[in-house]
């Protein structure tokens, strides 16, 4: 340290302790449930891997000198685990329900409902404050309204996460989180009147008009409120819900969207940002006519790894072709009501 020359003269434990005093605070990161692909069926038990963790920057002090990496990875905070596509290990740190983002798509939701409501679950869910969902995956309206009524009472921001901010979207259609360390960005109010959905499931087929993400929100606000009234659901009031005003008042619902920091440009011109990346990472539906159309990878509950030694998002960076999925559901007997899904 050239302010304190003496500092490295100092015993290493003290060092040490110094540095440790130096790290920062956990900035507030999202966590991706995994694996991407849980299935309800045929293995109903199926349920997301633990412990949850989020992807971190190296603190700053990490590069000063050994001593100071040394403290950043015994401070009990910041850990290593393996990245096949990285080649080398890279840092995580244990999920904070008080800072950090709970997300889960499409292909989860229904083993995230399951899972929220274990018992032994309780305390974490009441603890979760950000949860943020793919917009696909959040129907039916009522699994959410029960999360919010029952179990994450104290939630403060819900969030429904497009793959774009760019032009019109489906409610059917979804897509793959990216596969490096990622953050969500909000999307501006001032663009919520500009991005509209094209195809919004629960509307009946003569009122399918585009509809501003602006009104879109407000619907699903007054949907959940109004499942929530029909089921005459009982609990203990939260910041989530106010049984005085039988309303979802203390939760801001968002619309986000993912982005990944990248180097772009070329040569003198090259500039590192947070750039969105999903619009490359759509995916098809479960129309097996759709051939172009790729799918989340099923892994295996064998072929699974511990999240805290593996990234284990790396094994979801690639996806399957629409042929390949045809074969798997052959494979697994799954079968779904085609008709439906094109006609809602």
């Amino acid at each position: 340290m050239t302010s304190f020359p003496l500092f490295c003269n100092f015993p290493v434990e003290l060092q040490l302790a110094i540095w440790a005093l130096a790290l920062p605070d956990p900035e507030p990161e999202v966590c991706i449930a995994w694996p991407l692909q849980i299935m309800e069926f045929p293995i109903a038990e199926e349920e997301p891997a633990l412990p949850f963790v989020v992807d971190t920057a190296w603190p700053a002090i990490a590069h000063v000198c050994r001593t100071a990496r040394q403290a950043a990875l015994t401070s009990g905070g910041l850990r290593l685990r393996y990245s096949p596509n990285a080649g080398f290990a890279v840092p995580y740190r244990h999920f904070i329900p008080a800072i950090d983002t709970l997300y889960w798509g499409r292909d989860q939701a229904g083993a995230m409902y399951r899972f929220l409501f274990k018992p032994e679950v309780a305390s974490f869910a009441r603890d979760l404050r950000h949860i943020a969902v793919e917009v696909t995956g959040t129907y039916p309206h009522d699994q959410l309204a029960d999360i919010m009524r029952l179990r994450a009472v104290f939630l403060r921001t819900l969030s429904f996460v497009l793959p774009n901010t760019l032009g019109n979207h489906s409610t059917t259609a979804a897509f793959l989180p990216p596969a490096r360390r990622c953050k969500l960005r909000d999307i501006s109010s001032s663009s919520w009147d500009k991005i509209k959905f094209a195809k919004v499931t629960f509307l009946r087929p003569h009122e399918r008009v585009p509809m501003p993400l602006r009104e879109y929100l407000a619907k699903r606000r007054r949907d959940m409120e109004e499942s929530v009234h029909n089921l005459a659901v009982v609990g203990a009031e939260g910041t989530a819900w106010s049984t005085r005003d039988g309303s979802f008042s203390g939760v801001e619902i968002k619309a986000q969207t993912f982005v990944e920091y990248k180097t772009t440009g070329f040569e003198n011109n090259r500039q590192e940002q947070w750039v969105e990346v999903c619009q490359d990472r759509l995916l098809g539906g479960f129309e097996l006519q759709d051939a172009a159309a790729p799918h989340p990878r099923r892994i295996p509950v064998a072929k699974r790894k511990n999240p805290e030694e593996y990234r284990v998002l790396d094994d979801d960076s690639a996806w399957w072709s629409a042929e390949e999925f045809k074969l798997w559901l052959q494979q697994t007997n799954f079968s779904f009501d085609q008709e439906w899904y094109r006609t809602n």
